[in-house]
């Protein structure tokens, strides 16, 4: 610890330093603003299901025929979510196959690489068992059960995972749906608590399958909220990228803080 407490660094100045926190600064409020605004955008789209497909206040719905056995409008049933879903579940490879350096597929068994909502590609594996293909929901059969991200890239995944794909390319609809059921980790909306989760219990989870032209009428509203979602998570990444390889440049004096 001595001789490492006594080793030189070459600081800058602290005016220099003050103008390159400045600037770091900036790109940081940037980054904040975005990630409001995606907030909101989720926000936005969690609402209308719940208004549509809770709330029972969709398009026309003064108008909808009522199914007297069901409550449900004409054309709506209580189903399965292998219905309406492909769920492929993970199967872990061996740990010699794993590495940093990019060999292979990005590789996801939990929520470690989960972010607020795309994964965070940082483990890879040159052999794997199970994928999940670019737009995925990955859901989190493990503790904490239900933890929902996408995932922009096409990846590998392990055990603690399952991706969940729509049947119907009404790949919006199936997010907010799985988002509304399972509303905090571990515990689904009936008040079950979860340690855990196997294949046939997902499959077989109840959810309400509104008519098909609903559906894709919200599917029309919400998949363009998430394509600017998209969008905007993009956008972090690259300020982030930006200002990561700024900070380096910045301290050694390679570019100039004015």
């Amino acid at each position: 610890m001595p001789i490492i407490r006594n080793l030189p660094i070459n600081l800058p100045s602290a005016k220099t330093q003050k103008r390159i926190a400045g600037v770091l600064h900036s790109y940081d409020k940037l980054i904040e603003n975005t990630r409001k605004q995606i907030r909101l955008l989720e926000e936005a789209a969690q609402r209308l299901y719940k208004e549509w497909f809770i709330d029972l206040k969709f398009p026309d719905h003064e108008t909808a025929p009522i199914n007297p056995e069901t409550n449900l409008p004409k054309g709506w049933r209580t189903g399965q979510l292998s219905e309406i879903a492909e769920l492929v579940f993970g199967q872990s490879p061996k740990s010699e196959f794993y590495n940093n350096s990019g060999e292979g597929l990005p590789f996801h068994q939990g929520v470690k690489g989960y972010s607020d909502r795309f994964v965070v590609n940082e483990t890879y594996t040159s052999q794997w068992k199970r994928e999940a293909k670019s737009g995925s929901i990955l859901f989190s059969v493990r503790a904490p059960v239900g933890s929902i991200n996408l995932t922009k890239a096409r990846i590998a995944i392990g055990r603690g995972l399952a991706a969940i794909n729509s049947k119907y390319h009404t790949q919006s609809f199936l997010l907010y749906l799985l988002k509304e059921k399972f509303y905090k980790k571990d515990l689904m909306g009936n008040g079950s608590i979860y340690a855990s989760i196997n294949s046939d219990t997902l499959k077989t989870i109840e959810c309400i399958i509104p008519d098909i032209r609903v559906i894709e009428l919200f599917e029309k509203h919400v998949s363009c909220i998430d394509s600017e979602i998209w969008t905007r998570d993009e956008e972090i990444c690259r300020l982030q990228e930006a200002r990561d390889r700024l900070l380096p440049k910045l301290m050694s004096g390679e570019i100039e803080v004015i």
